[in-house]
């Protein structure tokens, strides 16, 4: 009966794991499809996920590695690149910026360099071919 026992907690213990990893990858897929958003709302987001918004970020830095604000902000900056790199010097900075979800291009300029480790306008002199 102990061994039972301990044989169903294992499986309660993992697929709750399982549930979680479905729930943090739901809401990286949620970020990724939205982030072009400036008002995209993390927390509600998490909110859905059904667990408590704490323990829900917590497990999503677990499991991803970075915060949902974190991953958001390189999926906005990512995006940028690419825009820059297919768009090079057609589109403003500043409108590639709010393209990705930055209403405050100090905000883009700042998180683009410590990502990227270049500002957006040297990346983009960059792309000249």
């Amino acid at each position: 009966a102990l061994i039972n026992a301990f044989s169903h907690f294992l499986l309660d213990k993992l697929e709750t794991e399982d549930g979680i990893r479905l729930k943090v990858k739901e809401i990286a897929r949620d970020i990724s499809e939205n982030f072009y958003d400036s008002s995209i709302d993390l927390q509600e987001i998490l909110k859905k996920s059904g667990y408590s918004v704490d323990y829900i970020r917590g497990q999503f830095r677990k499991i991803m590695g970075k915060t949902p604000t974190d991953f958001l902000t390189e999926v906005r900056i990512h995006h940028a690149c690419y825009l820059m790199d297919i768009y090079a010097h057609t589109i403003a900075l500043s409108e590639i910026a709010e393209k990705c979800g930055f209403s405050d291009i100090y905000h883009y300029s700042k998180s683009f360099k410590k990502i990227i480790g270049v500002s957006p306008g040297t990346y983009n002199k960059s792309t000249i071919t």
